[in-house]
């Protein structure tokens, strides 16, 4: 005999056993459904995945660009610190001439301004002079004949 046989199984029981078949259908096209969409997005996890790795893989390049970039600048930098450390000792060294060259300036006009005040007595003697030149021509001539006047013996 067979346990299903529609005269030993009541009819309650075989609506229920339906109902139940039904309802694992509608869960088994549910549960696919929702399968497919855990596909879709795992696939879309895998893209972007992709992504975000080949972008690291961008940045780790860009980063080791930045380093070798840092490295010059470093070594820029050490150049420009020698090159202010010197323009510095220079700049010292100027401002020791420039105090030096005030001086020397300060010396020159104070010996300006003592030939500026000489300069009325020097031309005061210059016009004594002028009228007496021609005698010391002629005193000069006279002296050329006298003799041994023409020989100057040098002074030793």
């Amino acid at each position: 005999m067979n346990v299903l046989s529609p005269l030993v199984v009541p009819p309650k029981l075989l609506v229920r056993a339906l109902d139940d078949l039904h309802q694992l259908a509608t869960v088994a096209v549910r549960a696919s459904d929702q399968i497919d969409r855990l596909l879709t997005l795992g696939e879309r996890i895998d893209e972007r995945t992709a992504a975000l790795l080949a972008l690291g893989e961008r940045i780790e390049g860009r980063t080791d660009a930045m380093l070798a970039l840092g490295e010059r600048m470093e070594g820029h930098a050490d150049a420009i610190l020698r090159t202010g450390q010197h323009l510095g000792a220079q700049g010292e060294q100027l401002i020791a001439h420039g105090v030096l060259l005030e001086e020397r300036a300060q010396e020159v006009s104070d010996r300006a301004r003592e030939v500026l005040e000489a300069l009325p007595l020097l031309e005061k003697a210059i016009g004594l002079a002028m009228p007496l030149e021609g005698a010391v021509e002629r005193i000069g001539r006279v002296a050329d004949r006298l003799p041994g006047g023409g020989q100057r013996k040098p002074r030793g």
